[in-house]
């Protein structure tokens, strides 16, 4: 992140020396650059401005800004410093969404304890209700109170009465480091939830801090690394520690303060004498914690594989041309192929399929990103954070990715173009677009993607099946050039009535709900069967709770069944099949007693191959999965974090309900029906 509220001046000095900010631009610019030239991939996010201000953001573009940072960041405060209210947090947000088409963050959001404890825990849970989903990152300041012996950073430091002191209570700990009550709850909103901590030069806490990280189930934390501090003695080794401690996190570093010796004025909120000075700062903090080379899947040695991945990436992507990469009366179709992710790979590979059952031609448009792919294959190879995969673990997480691989390379393709540059695709008589999470604005690196919409596809028609708009919330409706992206489709599908409600009341055209490919199309278990002969549970998902593991294991064993964890390292479960690929999972949900899952597909591939199943809903699924078992009227299989024993035990025992058979039985119809009439 490219330095701190630079709207602020408390944190930069534009009233003296940058009025037009046209200072902070030119080096906000100059740092972007040296940061994409050490690591690409790293996303550059535009420091949090607060206030949150549209005509600030439209300044910094009229000086080319936008084009250096890949998202942007907003900061509030409303039950302390901002004039408004905090049930505004949804217009607040939209305000900065309609006026760019970059990510938005919130890398700031927090209540103090000021006034009461009770202040900040409403402050907790009526934030996460309004963010939550809404934004691919929301970081809660902070974790600790300010320690009463340091000084705030603001501009009048005591002469601002109470909004000072505010200032020193806005942690979930207090400053001795014992709990206030938000810290009992905190672990309701993660992992959504991410956390912003500020760590003094060699600071104590820092050591307890990554032990309250993890017990709060925090998987994403942000962080800074002054310029300044690192003129002071120790510099180097005081960075490495911090930056060691928080390696288990997804970490954002905020790069601001200037150097004392190299400001136009000796203060850290001085815009600097020199950009260039702090683009190599930037530069050099990349290049010594986040190297290409050194990818954040460094502590699983799979250093060569991403490497290379990537470099063959760069090497065969398409950019600027025209030409479409298929066949004259091929089908083009849209949608997350090279997820590392049984039901992305899956709802693939069904829709595909089920098409060619149809007499269709259909053909992936392969586009590809190294930026995605990268995110996408650190997640995979540590996909429990904020636990770090064990070196046991780094040889299986490695084949599985190996597995999918292959199987992705199996898959219709068409020639590979870069998903953020792609020209001018076609010319198609139609290209379908979904399934799954293509409208989620939401998505880490895949949201807003214009080309999901339509932008750049030179298509006669445009059409989509089963797309959906993920954990993006229902009730903050689409920003406008969305919609008018979305209005231009000749034929618009949905996997969800949560999506249906976003699109009817942006187009006031009501899209029909039609099944998951997976559904529409399940497909058949083929290969040879690597699993245990010995009768199972599948287990699908990671970070159950303890009442729902201690359910599914007592029922377990009361039927002398194995619970194979499929896909994750469950501790709990008897056999782990971290490793499986594709067809091991379908096959591992097709040959089990039961299926235990908090996944989107688990309860769908449960679904489609009859077994009897109990989904345990977590904040971020949530939305997906109630609309999906309301839907096939079969909502009692979703379980709240707080089931009462023996409620497991019962759905793992029952198989799919009749109503629930027959509403698919009638989906299949209308979907069919659909994509006849769309294609």
């Amino acid at each position: 992140m490219l330095w701190n509220e630079p709207n602020n001046k408390s944190h930069w000095n534009f009233e003296t020396y940058d009025p037009e900010w046209r200072l902070f631009a030119s080096m906000v610019a100059a740092a972007g650059e040296a940061i994409s030239a050490e690591n690409p991939t790293i996303p550059r996010v535009l420091g949090g401005m607060s206030p949150i201000d549209p005509s600030f953001l439209a300044r910094l573009d009229g000086h080319d800004v936008l084009q250096h940072v890949d998202a942007v960041a907003v900061h509030g405060f409303p039950l302390d410093w901002n004039h408004w209210p905090i049930q505004q947090w949804p217009e607040q947000l939209r305000s900065i969404q309609d006026a760019v088409n970059l990510p938005v963050w919130v890398s700031e959001v927090g209540a103090s304890s000021f006034g009461a404890e009770e202040v900040q825990d409403f402050g907790l849970a009526r934030t996460a209700e309004l963010l939550t989903g809404r934004a691919p990152r929301i970081h809660w300041y902070s974790l600790y109170d300010l320690p009463s012996t340091w000084e705030a950073t603001t501009r009048h430091r005591e002469a601002e009465g109470s909004s000072y002191y505010r200032h020193f209570y806005m942690g979930l700990l207090r400053e001795d480091g014992s709990p206030k009550l938000a810290a009992r709850r905190f672990h309701e909103y993660t992992p959504e939830l991410g956390v912003c901590q500020w760590f003094g030069f060699e600071d104590h806490r820092l050591e307890e801090a990554v032990r309250w990280l993890r017990r709060l189930g925090v998987t994403y934390v942000r962080t800074g690394l002054s310029w300044a501090d690192w003129f002071r003695p120790g510099a180097p080794q005081g960075f490495d520690r911090q930056m060691a401690a928080l390696d288990e996190f997804d970490v954002t570093v905020t790069f601001c303060f200037t150097p004392e010796h190299l400001g136009l004025e000796p203060h850290h909120t001085s815009p600097p004498r020199s950009v260039e000075g702090f683009a190599e700062f930037c530069a050099e903090m990349v290049s010594r914690y986040a190297p290409l080379t050194v990818a954040p899947v460094r502590s699983l040695a799979l250093l060569d594989d991403v490497r290379a991945e990537h470099e063959r990436s760069q090497a065969v992507i398409r950019r600027r041309d025209t030409s479409s990469g298929t066949a004259a009366g091929q089908l083009p179709v849209l949608t997350f192929h090279r997820c590392i992710n049984y039901g992305s790979y899956w709802q693939a590979r069904c829709l595909v399929d089920g098409l060619r059952e149809q007499g269709l031609d259909p053909v992936i448009l392969d586009h590809d990103s190294p930026r995605a792919n990268i995110a996408e294959w650190t997640t995979s190879l540590r996909p429990t954070l904020p636990w770090q995969a064990s070196d046991k673990d780094a040889p299986l997480y490695r084949e599985k990715v190996s597995r999918f691989s292959a199987a992705i390379s199996g898959l219709p393709l068409s020639q590979r173009f870069d998903l953020h540059d792609p020209g001018e695709l076609g010319p198609f008589e139609t290209v379908l677009v979904g399934s799954d999470e293509v409208w989620n604005l939401s998505h880490p690196w895949f949201g807003a993607s214009p080309l999901f919409f339509g932008e750049g596809l030179h298509a006669s028609r445009l059409v989509s099946y089963a797309a959906t708009f993920g954990s993006y919330a229902t009730d903050d409706g689409l920003p406008p050039q969305w919609a008018a992206l979305l209005g231009k489709f000749d034929s618009i599908s949905v996997r969800d009535d949560h999506s249906r409600s976003l699109i009817a009341r942006a187009t006031h055209h009501d899209p029909l709900v039609v099944l998951d490919p997976c559904l529409q199309f399940p497909p058949q278990p083929t290969g040879t069967w690597t699993g245990p002969e010995q009768p199972f549970v599948a287990l699908y998902g990671h970070t159950f709770t303890p009442g729902f593991q201690q359910q599914v294991m007592r029922w377990a064993a009361a039927r002398h069944l194995l619970v194979v964890s499929i896909g994750y390292r469950n501790e709990w479960a008897d056999l782990q099949w971290v490793a499986a690929g594709p067809d091991d999972f379908v096959q591992c949900i097709a040959r089990s007693a039961a299926v235990a899952t908090n996944f989107f597909h688990g309860c769908v591939f449960a679904l489609a191959f009859g077994r009897p199943f109990a989904c345990e809903t977590s904040p971020y699924r949530h939305a997906k999965i109630t609309s999906l078992l309301m839907l096939l009227r079969c909502e009692q299989r979703r379980l709240p974090a707080d089931a009462p024993p023996g409620t497991v035990d019962a759905l793992l025992e029952t198989g799919i309900e009749a109503d629930a058979v027959s509403r698919m039985d009638v989906l299949r119809t209308t979907s069919n029906s659909y994509l006849r009439h769309a294609v």
